[in-house]
């Protein structure tokens, strides 16, 4: 079962509301550089794709509307709306991407499934779009596979997501059909007998090969099936990737493939009792290691790790003990979990006579990333997005290989450092408490002393995963400032509009150069309007300075210094 799009369906499901505007899914490309992720087909229908740069797409949408609307007029609109572009009286929304959520969504629609299939797993990917479906002997139950094809379809409908479906003998022919557009019907129902003549004019983009692999075949016009099986099987393996025989053998049924069932967790607790009793915190430790082992052994072949977890401390004639322990991203470290409820029970008082250890998943979430084989491979995989496809030749020069090893080598240490952030915070936030770690987060406001507010990073991680900070305004900000503004003796002003020098705490400070003015107002229905005009000024002696002047009043003030 193919959902396109999904990462826009998915959150067409979680916010209906966004069905009626333009909605583009954006992330983090090559460079640090913001690229849409994903978008809806009123944002097709204006030239954008994924991978187009962001910047671009923005300029995409300016054009659309003064193309569909020269002279547009102001209508009055919530105020958390009151500053997005329209487009053909659509709304355009630039959200983050969160492919964490689109699999955790996609895992609990494949737990949904297992009425139509007892194994119901989710395809090899890194963004996945797809359910597959063991439905070996369960046609009858349904009245044949035309009436299981359908209640399928039925139920998916119900839930409002759009689907193509297909029933084929082998895994690699269901997924090829599903994703191929022969017919305006979403479903597609192939036989054993009519495999073999429905495979041959398959092209090559339907048999799940990387796109190097792609690219190579393409180059060498090889466009189906049918080619690819004219050639002689013995010289394929020396001229394309080992992945190119797999896939033909697997659509064609001639090498198995297994579909990993996502099972629904069955039991989230472990819970440890004995009529000895536990009094030091030596030995509770030991045993809070031992019980946690055993509880991440039941999380490994569902590939979730712990978000939230609960361990409770329950002794003899006294009041129980209980403590939560909030991550950043799912785990299955039993010794990082131990570390932190540790950290949490420095500064408490353990009850005595501990007999009785409850520990409970509040919330679990699939692994971030899957480990397909024990020991990380040093060689960059074909499908990634390190090589250059646009010319297979020089990618195979030693000068390439190198280039591509030291860019896994970067891409690696930058993973181990975000590790190492994420980490940190949660065992500041497990030693410190919820409310005592914080990141800022910037609010919809333009008065520069409002513009932030400190949230609990745990809380603003679930809608904003840690990531720099965005560029405000046209000039650069800077990163410290008063406040309340400080109020500044000037001199004389000149031609445009800032002073020679200006006086601040009995210091007189003399301007060389200045940046300016950026007008900064708030809006009409404030009743403290706020209307300045900035400057950014370099003193003689090198200090940079934010002054402004309160348009109002005409008194000017003092707001930062720059670094």
């Amino acid at each position: 079962m193919w959902i396109p799009n999904w990462p826009i369906q998915r959150v067409w499901t979680d916010q209906p509301e966004r069905k009626k505007d333009i909605l583009i899914l954006q992330a983090v490309g090559s460079k640090d550089q913001k690229v849409v992720a994903a978008c809806c087909p009123q944002a097709r229908a204006c030239g954008i794709l994924p991978r187009l740069p962001v910047a671009d797409a923005e300029v995409l949408l300016e054009e659309k509307t003064s193309e569909t609307n020269p002279f547009p007029k102001p209508k009055p609109t919530p105020s958390n709306e009151q500053n997005l572009p329209t487009v053909q009286n659509r709304l355009v929304h630039f959200e983050t991407s969160q492919p964490e959520a689109d699999r955790q969504a996609l895992l609990e629609l494949a737990w949904d499934c297992e009425r139509f299939s007892p194994c119901v797993g989710i395809e090899e990917s890194d963004e996945p779009d797809c359910l597959l479906m063991d439905v070996s002997g369960c046609a009858p139950l349904f009245g044949g596979e035309d009436h299981l094809i359908n209640a399928v379809l039925s139920e998916m409908r119900n839930r409002e997501l759009e689907t193509r479906l297909a029933i084929a003998p082998t895994v690699g022919a269901a997924w090829a059909f599903a994703h191929q557009r022969t017919s305006e019907s979403p479903t597609t129902i192939v036989s054993e007998d009519q495999l073999p003549s429905l495979l041959r004019p398959l092209s090559i983009r339907y048999l799940r090969l990387s796109s190097r692999t792609v690219h190579s075949l393409e180059e060498l016009g090889l466009r189906t099936v049918r080619q690819l099986l004219q050639l002689p099987r013995r010289t394929l393996p020396a001229r394309f990737p080992s992945e190119l025989l797999t896939k033909l053998d697997q659509l064609q049924g001639s090498m198995p493939e297994k579909i990993i069932p996502e099972r629904r967790p069955e039991c989230d607790e472990q819970i440890w009792e004995s009529e000895e009793t536990i009094n030091d915190r030596t030995t509770l430790e030991f045993v809070l290691k031992t019980q946690l082992d055993q509880f991440v052994q039941k999380l490994l072949p569902s590939r979730l790790g712990v978000r939230l977890l609960s361990c409770e401390l329950t002794a003899f004639g006294q009041q129980s003990l209980s403590i939560q322990i909030e991550l950043l991203r799912p785990t299955q470290s039993a010794s990082h979990l131990l570390e932190l409820i540790t950290l949490r029970w420095e500064h408490q008082k353990l009850p005595e006579q501990i007999s009785r250890i409850l520990l409970r998943a509040d919330q679990t979430s699939p692994l971030s990333k899957r480990q397909s084989k024990l020991f990380d491979d040093t060689t960059l995989q074909p499908d990634s997005p390190a090589f250059d496809h646009s010319s297979s030749k020089s990618s195979r020069t030693h000068t390439s290989k190198q280039d591509d090893k030291h860019l896994k080598q970067s891409k690696r240490a930058h993973t181990q450092e975000q590790q190492a952030l994420e980490h940190l915070i949660e065992r500041l936030h497990s030693r410190l408490g919820p409310e005592a770690v914080a990141r800022v987060q910037f609010a919809e406001e333009e008065q520069p002393e409002l513009a932030v507010r400190f949230v609990p990073v745990m809380a603003s991680f679930r809608s904003q995963p840690l990531s720099p900070p965005p560029v405000i305004g046209f000039l650069k900000r800077p990163l410290w400032h008063k406040q309340t503004p400080v109020q500044i003796t000037v001199g004389e002003l000149t031609p445009d509009g800032f002073p020679h020098d200006f006086q601040c705490d009995k210091q007189r400070h003399h301007i060389a150069h200045a940046w300016g003015p950026e007008r900064i107002t708030t809006g009409w229905w404030r009743h403290d309007y706020i209307k300045r005009d900035y400057f950014h000024v370099e003193t003689r002696i090198g200090l940079h300075f934010w002054i402004f002047r309160d348009l109002n009043t005409q008194i000017w003030f003092l707001h930062a210094a720059f670094d």
